[in-house]
């Protein structure tokens, strides 16, 4: 029977009508791992913001194009695995942004006693109306600085940092705000916070760039507790000072910082101890009782007839 008049259906072989030609000209195709289903995995184990939508996306992808394929791919397992990390990812950042921006505004409310009456103080002593400004002094700060140091310190503060404009308002003017200013104080903050005792730094903008207002409250102010239900009353300023990034805190009035009470030391203590010891015995060569309780012999002026 001729092969090529035979009819498909009875021959065995597809190409058994082109004498098996044709098989030379098939060649069969290796499955692959999708590139996609790898690129989903690897985004959704490096877990950074905005990485885990991405994995979920691309493993979404990678499973509809396996699926059509018709084992010419592979990595289903792959592209699931990834879509589920990357499904946590999100929902782990999506509850850190909740609860920093939920802590953000509860600490806009525990600053606002000290943000509040720098601001005004600050306002009011670049427009020059120093009376409105001192009612945010303490009576102690009210007493201490005079008028004209009042503006030599606007005087001071504007030619680095120029006028005060505000504070962060948002995460990410806090965010950017600490990390301008972090970068370039170094670890002078943290020396900053232990020499100058109950004085809070806050970022603030000014019109030539970021600073710090180092507020300093009363020694009675305990601060207020995060979360609370109505902000706390405002308090008059015992000080207030202006960092300016790469140089020294500029005060209003000269800061005190109050230095720890000194202990005597080891050798002073000895030292005393050493001129005590005399004495104890000093009655021994005149007939008066020793340290022992006994009477000296030098007192001892009996004699025989």
């Amino acid at each position: 029977m001729n092969p090529l008049t035979m009819p498909l259906a009875a021959s065995p072989d597809p190409y058994a009508r082109f004498g098996g030609a044709m098989r030379d000209f098939e060649e069969p195709v290796a499955p692959r791992v999708s590139i996609l289903a790898i690129a989903s995995l690897i985004l959704g184990i490096l877990c950074l913001p905005g990485f885990g939508l991405l994995a979920m996306i691309l493993g979404g992808a990678a499973i509809l194009l396996i699926t059509r394929a018709r084992g010419r791919l592979t990595g289903m397992g792959i592209a699931a695995a990834g879509c589920i990390i990357g499904l946590i990812a999100s929902v782990i950042w999506v509850v850190i942004s909740v609860g920093a921006v939920g802590a953000m505004q509860q600490g806009s409310v525990a600053m606002r006693p000290m943000l509040v009456p720098a601001q005004q103080a600050l306002t009011a002593m670049e427009s020059g109306d120093i009376q409105t400004a001192r009612q945010n002094f303490s009576p102690t700060l009210n007493a201490g600085v005079k008028d004209q140091e009042v503006k030599d310190f606007v005087a001071a503060y504007t030619t680095d940092l120029g006028a005060f404009k505000s504070s962060p308002q948002s995460l990410g003017d806090y965010i950017r705000a600490w990390f301008t200013l972090g970068s370039q104080m170094g670890n002078q903050n943290q020396g900053m916070q232990q020499q100058y005792p109950n004085v809070f730094p806050i970022p603030a903008e000014f019109d030539k760039g970021w600073g710090l207002l180092m507020v300093q409250m009363p020694p009675n102010w305990s601060g207020s507790k995060i979360g609370a239900a109505t902000p706390p009353p405002n308090m008059p300023m015992e000080n207030l000072g202006i960092y300016v990034p790469g140089k020294q805190v500029i005060w209003l009035t000269p800061m005190v910082v109050p230095t720890a009470p000194t202990s005597p030391s080891p050798d002073d203590a000895s030292a005393e101890d050493d001129g005590a010891q005399p004495g104890a015995d000093a009655g021994a060569g005149d007939g008066e009782p020793g340290s022992d309780g006994k009477p000296g012999d030098a007192g001892n002026t009996d004699k025989k007839p």
